[in-house]
């Protein structure tokens, strides 16, 4: 009888001793990583890598108004420049028409004499040896006047422009009666019209605008 465990007893289980390790609880970690989405938002929006660069603006470069009347101006001063001649329109025919340069092409002509013919004075004999002076007429000249500027250096790129496209060239300075100097860009001299207005054609073609001048000696 002694001895003997008694009926329905069960042995107990061992008793786990309880751990020194502390474990982080989740709801630390849910914490941790909800400070750790938003700074990454911040430094985003900060940062907007996705946004074009704003590129600095020259505050030298001059605004398309003011270069627009400046160009305005230099026009009427080259037309000033031509005092007491006539203006006259271009023949279609002579100038191939260019769809990119919107100006008219014209001639500006000078006032013309009637051609000459040589005269020899009637009484002169075959026998004279004395020379005898024959009056001819002076055939005209044509010259391309491209543009006129106040600023000598604006003149001498326009004039390297012409010297590339395989035309003479050159600067003349001229003083008007305001006191103003103002350098003129002329391109010639040529023998005839026909040679002027085909280096008009030229100077078109390159996207220079120019007057035909006839010019008489």
């Amino acid at each position: 009888m002694f001895g003997k465990a008694p009926r329905g007893a069960t042995q107990r289980p061992p008793v786990k001793e309880p751990s020194n390790q502390k474990l982080i609880p989740g709801w630390l970690w849910m914490i941790f990583g909800m400070l750790l989405g938003l700074f990454i938002m911040v430094l985003l929006y900060l940062w907007q890598p996705w946004r074009p660069a704003n590129r600095p603006i020259d505050a030298t470069q001059p605004t398309s108004a003011e270069s627009s009347a400046d160009e305005t101006n230099k026009d009427y001063q080259f037309y000033d420049l031509l005092p007491k001649q006539q203006v006259t329109p271009v023949p279609d025919e002579a100038v191939p028409a260019n769809p990119n340069n919107a100006a008219d092409n014209i001639i500006v002509a000078t006032p013309s004499t009637p051609a000459v013919e040589p005269t020899v004075p009637d009484d002169v004999n075959a026998d004279n040896s004395d020379p005898v002076e024959i009056t001819t007429a002076t055939l005209p000249q044509y010259i391309l006047q491209v543009n006129s500027y106040q600023n000598p250096d604006d003149a001498d790129a326009r004039r390297a422009e012409i010297l590339l496209v395989g035309l003479p060239a050159d600067v003349r300075q001229s003083t008007l009666a305001d006191g103003s100097t103002w350098f003129r860009v002329v391109s010639g001299p040529f023998a005839n019209r026909a040679e002027a207005l085909n280096a008009q054609s030229l100077l078109q073609n390159s996207g220079i605008d120019s007057l035909v001048v006839e010019q008489r000696k």
